[in-house]
């Protein structure tokens, strides 16, 4: 157990960020929110290439990586999108409210199913970092395209995430 404790710190760096990186969402400090939403993704790069490195892989160590990868790569990039959303037409429909949770409950389930499959070749669907840096970049980035073309990425986003597509790892 002592040998988890820099793996685990690290993860925690990843959680820390992300939830920063919320509070700067909400408060609308969008450069900040980025910055620490970029060294969430760092952190979360380097952990679990320590924990291999110092083969101190657990499971305690993969299920804390996945809650922290919901916070940082789930609800951060949602709220993102709704926050703009809202900054942008003051008048929320349907579609615009619930496709920020359709995103974190996708990555929700794609985070179980990762936990539950051990496939050392290949991820099955999109991995949440790789979904939340989409949409988090695209709503920052591409802020001027039209509502229902931002929603539409955010839910094919959530559509990969739980999806069978299989994807190399590197």
């Amino acid at each position: 157990m002592h040998k988890i404790w820099l793996p685990c710190s690290l993860t925690l760096l990843n959680l820390a960020c992300g939830f920063f990186s919320l509070i700067f969402v909400i408060k609308g400090d969008f450069h900040m929110a980025i910055r620490l939403f970029l060294l969430a993704v760092f952190f979360d790069a380097i952990d679990g290439r320590t924990a291999r490195y110092l083969n101190a892989t657990s499971d305690f160590g993969r299920e804390l990586d996945s809650l922290s990868d919901l916070v940082s790569f789930g609800i951060v990039p949602a709220t993102l999108l709704y926050t703009v959303m809202l900054h942008y037409d003051d008048k929320i429909y349907f579609f615009e409210f619930i496709l920020p949770a359709i995103f974190t409950i996708c990555g929700a389930l794609r985070l179980a199913r990762y936990n539950i499959i051990n496939s050392k070749d290949h991820f099955v669907g999109m991995p949440i970092p790789v979904a939340g840096g989409l949409l988090f970049l695209s709503v920052l980035y591409l802020n001027h395209l039209p509502h229902l073309m931002m929603m539409g990425i955010s839910l094919a986003l959530s559509v990969l995430m739980v999806s069978n597509i299989k994807i190399p790892r590197k």
